[in-house]
Parts: C-alpha cells; sequence; structure tokens
C-alpha cells in the first residue's frame, strides 16, 4: 500500500536461490530473490515521488574492515502499528549505525568472500537522534534491508555505500549477517542483462 490509500501490485521476472533440500533454514547460506520489475511499475513509482538507487551508491569489490562504520536502515516486525479500525498499518524505521565484526570473534558456515558480519547488541543501541544507548528492536523483519558502509565525505557529511543486503539475525552471537550485494549484481547480469 501506498502512502495515498493506493495499492500497486509489483510484478515482473523474477530469479530465487532454492532453499536447503534437507528443509533446514540454519543450513541456507543464499537467500537471494532478485525481481526485475516492469517498466510500468517503474514509472508509476518515479510518477509519485520513489526514487532508485544509482549504481555509483552501490560498492562491489568492497573489503570490509572492523574499523568501518556501516548503517542499517529498515522496518523490524516489532515497530508495526497495526489499527484494525482504521485498517492501517504504520512502520516506524530503525536506523542503526554500528561496526563490523572482527573476522576471529565468529565461528559461521558463511565465508567472507560472501557475506558480511555486523555488529547487533541489542542491549546496546546508540539512538542516531539522541545519541543515548537503548534497547534496540528485535531485528526480525529486517530481512532484505541494506547494510550500508558510511565514508566520511566531509566533517558533517557521509557518501552511502549499499555493501550488502541483510538475511539472519544470530542472537546468540549478536550478529546481523548479510549477502554481500556483488552476488546480487552477478544474479542481475547473469538473467535480466540482455
Amino acid at each position: 500500500m501506498l502512502g495515498d490509500g493506493h495499492t500497486l501490485t509489483i510484478g515482473g521476472e523474477y530469479v530465487y536461490t532454492k532453499p536447503p533440500l534437507n528443509g533446514n533454514i540454519r543450513d541456507d547460506k543464499f537467500d537471494i530473490v532478485v525481481v526485475k520489475i516492469d517498466d510500468s511499475v517503474v514509472n508509476e513509482l518515479k510518477n509519485i515521488g520513489y526514487n532508485f538507487l544509482e549504481i555509483d551508491n552501490v560498492s562491489t569489490i568492497y573489503n570490509p574492515k572492523e574499523t568501518d562504520d556501516v548503517l542499517v536502515v529498515g522496518f523490524p516486525g516489532s515497530q508495526l502499528k497495526l489499527d484494525s479500525s482504521a485498517k492501517k498499518v504504520t512502520a516506524k524505521p530503525f536506523i542503526f549505525k554500528t561496526k563490523l565484526l572482527p573476522k576471529k570473534s565468529y565461528q559461521t558456515p558463511f565465508t567472507e568472500n560472501t557475506h558480511i558480519f555486523a555488529k547487533y547488541s541489542i542491549n546496546k543501541v546508540v539512538d542516531v537522534k539522541t545519541g543515548r544507548v537503548k534497547r534496540g528492536p528485535k531485528p526480525h523483519g529486517l530481512s532484505g534491508s541494506g547494510l550500508w558502509l558510511l565514508q566520511k565525505h566531509n566533517e558533517f557529511e557521509y557518501k552511502f555505500h549499499l555493501i550488502s543486503i541483510l538475511f539472519e539475525y544470530d542472537d546468540t552471537k549478536a550478529m546481523l549477517l548479510s549477502t554481500k550485494i556483488n552476488l546480487f549484481i552477478e544474479v542481475l547480469k547473469q538473467k535480466f542483462d540482455s
């Protein structure tokens, strides 16, 4: 549903990775879905004010460093409000600045060649507006959200580059797992580049 109360069906071609044969989600190393949106839908979204990410804001050759600042922006399910009488759902965005996990601090079946691991200590979230430490929301529902590299442009500005797409939260390691964006770009090239 769009902000003006209208609905828009997003259709087009799609490609996705299949779940593991054993059915165990923990064995799912790649959770990738790519949709090529129909031109008519793209035009309708542009006409009502939506913008699309430019390729200049995507970093496909990023090598993670522990000192890098990264930003998570998404809409966790725990921050959705349902008003059944008004038939309205309100989503509160979650914006969280964090660091990447050092290579030695985690044991996971995922590889650094294809995945990026970000810190998420739910009880030590710094509010980006106030600077205060607070308890963050359960990040369930952030799957599909971007992990953005923050690069200081000058004293007051950052440049943002999309480096990966979130797909899982591991509360035992206080870690958000994400798939590097270059895998999505490769799917786009192989499936849709004509």
